[in-house]
């Protein structure tokens, strides 16, 4: 008896084996059969748009741009990807489309691969050459933080806080390799800090003529740059300047009416720049195929009036830099910083003692406690 029911349990026993190998193997098919299907928690909602509170799939690359209209929204990527594939034009683009939208925060993306620029904050509504300034800030983005970011690879610039933007952060983030200026801060914006961020390799278009900066000021003031790091960039590290209006003609712009004045640029790093800082840097440069909408301050329409004064630079090295800092405006300040050996020229004011092209000549500006140093850093 005991040996039948052991060829029973042998007999049941290979039956369950065999059933077990026919399970295993189908299980096997079916997630064969499922990872050949594309991953739905890799997919965006439909036209990129989110609120509320949202977070993406670590695991991801999504291909595809989110668009966020919506206050008191917080995007967090975990760590996941924003591929454009050379196609789409904004990684992440937050606007409130002619209204107010603010507090809103964006942490822990990576954006790269878009056309256009990796993280745009715009008002979204086209300026009039003759319109009010109040309503303008009322429904531009305010109160809007971009933290942890890593933006690569974007063709046309890969942070930008446009016109009108105020109050606003990018922190603790990497920017690098895009063809234009890697931070943009546009006409009429006020209030952005740009701290502990490293900003290297952008503006390396083809042609010398095109090379752009890490950090472009343009027409904008009250910004806050701290801290960061400013590395092998085309043009230079932070060029502040106020926009001549370029390409008014053909109606793409308005007449700045904001100098870029009154920013504190503080205790950031600039190594193996052409220029570290360049104050008022349209002042003698060639914009006669810009159309400018400003009045030029001669009869060839070559150069027009820059505007960029009141900044303080103060506590930055500068390692390894063609020229630390070059100044075209008025009553600028630069202190206790520190310039290496390295550093060709210190601080440079081509117009104290001869005339800009206006015919007038820079005052006011000051250089205070800079010494030199070996940068260690």
């Amino acid at each position: 008896m005991g040996e039948g029911c052991t060829a029973k349990n042998i007999y049941l026993r290979s039956g369950l084996l065999f059933f077990l190998f026919i399970i295993s193997v189908a299980a096997s098919s079916f997630v064969i059969a499922i990872e050949g299907i594309e991953n739905p928690q890799c997919k965006l909602p439909k036209n990129g748009r989110i609120d509320g509170v949202v977070e993406l799939n670590a695991n991801c690359t999504y291909f595809g741009s989110i668009v966020i209209t919506e206050s008191n929204t917080s995007l967090n990527c975990m760590g996941s990807t924003l591929d454009g594939e050379s196609e789409r034009r904004y990684g992440i683009l937050i606007t409130g489309k002619g209204r107010e939208i603010k507090n809103v925060s964006v942490k822990n993306c990576n954006v790269e691969n878009f056309t256009g620029v990796g993280v745009m904050v715009a008002s979204g509504i086209k300026f009039e050459r003759d319109g009010s300034r109040d309503k303008y800030y009322i429904n531009a983005p305010k109160e809007i933080t971009l933290s942890n970011l890593k933006v690569d690879n974007n063709l046309r610039g890969g942070v930008t806080f446009n016109a009108y933007v105020t109050d606003s952060v990018l922190q603790d983030s990497v920017v690098t390799n895009t063809n234009a200026a890697g931070v943009y801060l546009s006409q009429s914006s006020r209030g952005i800090s740009i701290k502990n961020n490293i900003i290297q390799k952008n503006g390396w278009r083809s042609k010398p003529g095109g090379w752009r900066e890490g950090l472009a000021i343009d027409s904008s003031a009250g910004n806050k740059i701290i801290n960061n790091r400013f590395i092998e960039n085309a043009a230079g590290g932070i060029f502040l300047y106020k926009n001549c209006g370029e390409n008014y003609s053909k109606g793409r712009s308005v007449i700045r009416w904001q100098p870029s004045s009154d920013n504190i640029i503080e205790d950031n790093v600039f190594k193996s720049e052409k220029i570290g800082v360049w104050v008022a840097s349209r002042q003698s440069k060639d914009l006669s195929k810009s159309d400018c909408g400003d009045p030029s301050v001669d009869k060839q329409g070559r150069y027009y009036k820059d505007y960029s004064d009141r900044n303080l630079i103060r506590g930055n090295y500068f390692c390894g830099v063609k020229v630390a800092v070059r100044i075209e405006g008025n009553n600028n300040q630069m202190q206790y910083n520190i310039i290496d050996k390295a550093t060709k020229n210190w601080i440079v004011e081509p117009f104290k003692s001869k005339p800009k092209p206006d015919g007038e000549l820079t005052f006011g500006n000051q250089d205070i406690s800079n010494k030199f140093q070996e940068c260690n850093i």
